[in-house]
């Protein structure tokens, strides 16, 4: 069931990729980094790529950032992923704490 809901993922996000002229096309991508790299510019002290800046950005623009091509949508809405609540940051953490607390009482109760 989760391969069958990441597909539709996939297919959602892939329809948000296509061009005028029905082909694909990866504007979405370079989109993405140029605001990167927009960022990541003014940032010299940024040596490490994998650090938590660089993931609470690709977090805040596709979750959170509304995208003038997408009708003022997010990314993540226009896949169908919404985030609900009047703060959507907090809302996030809270998700992210509930499924972080799910996943370790089935790792509890499969060790068991």
């Amino acid at each position: 069931m989760a391969d069958l809901r990441s597909s539709r993922s996939l297919l959602r996000l892939l329809a948000c990729c296509v061009g005028l002229q029905g082909r694909l096309n990866n504007n979405c991508m370079e989109r993405y980094q140029g605001t990167l790299k927009e960022r990541t510019k003014v940032m010299r002290a940024l040596k490490n790529n994998d650090t938590a800046i660089l993931d609470g950005q690709r977090i805040y623009y596709n979750h959170i950032r509304p995208h003038q091509g997408l009708n003022g949508k997010t990314p993540a809405e226009a896949c169908g992923i919404g985030v609900k609540g009047e703060n959507k940051w907090i809302a996030l953490i809270q998700r992210a704490s509930e499924v972080r607390a799910r996943n370790t009482e089935i790792e509890k109760d499969g060790g068991s």
